[in-house]
């Protein structure tokens, strides 16, 4: 019995919700140190992206079966996040390495597709076109963009 609390439901609630401390922590930490510092503001932003993929992933986990299209917006909203994030998360090693100045076009095309697969996932179905549930565990059904998606999302994360 305490296994199945530990792994399960509650385990996510807790794990969700430490996240979201560290992170709002983190961010006023940081932001309040310099808030016109480009880098600081930049960290900000990609703290609200990842703060809304992982809260809008998990909700509609809890609210899903109940309430079948505003988890589907929320989880699409997830998926909007996620490249913005992922965009923003270069654009951070980039500054923090001193490398702000080299490579603008890079940095310009990275920030341009990353708004625009979030805004292609989260306004259509191309990405994720719905979920459904088998018992308690939720299975996304994906559109036909999302090997694209992932390929796009993989050279943020080498570039």
């Amino acid at each position: 019995m305490i296994f199945g609390l530990i792994s399960g439901f509650f385990l996510n609630k807790i794990l969700v919700a430490a996240i979201d401390f560290a992170a709002i922590f983190l961010a006023f930490i940081i932001y309040k140190d310099n808030p016109k510092k480009e880098v600081n503001r930049i960290y900000l932003l990609m703290t609200v992206m990842m703060m809304t993929w992982v809260n809008f992933a998990y909700i509609p986990r809890i609210i899903g079966k109940e309430y079948h299209d505003l988890g589907l917006v929320l989880l699409r909203a997830a998926w909007f996040a996620t490249p913005i994030f992922f965009s923003l998360l270069y654009l951070l090693m980039i500054y923090l390495l001193g490398y702000e100045k080299q490579n603008k076009r890079l940095n310009i095309l990275i920030v341009f597709l990353g708004v625009a697969l979030g805004l292609v996932s989260g306004l259509s179905d191309l990405v994720v076109k719905s979920f459904y549930f088998i018992g308690d565990v939720v299975h996304i059904e994906y559109g036909s963009f999302m090997y694209p998606f992932l390929g796009i999302v993989s050279f943020f994360i080498l570039a």
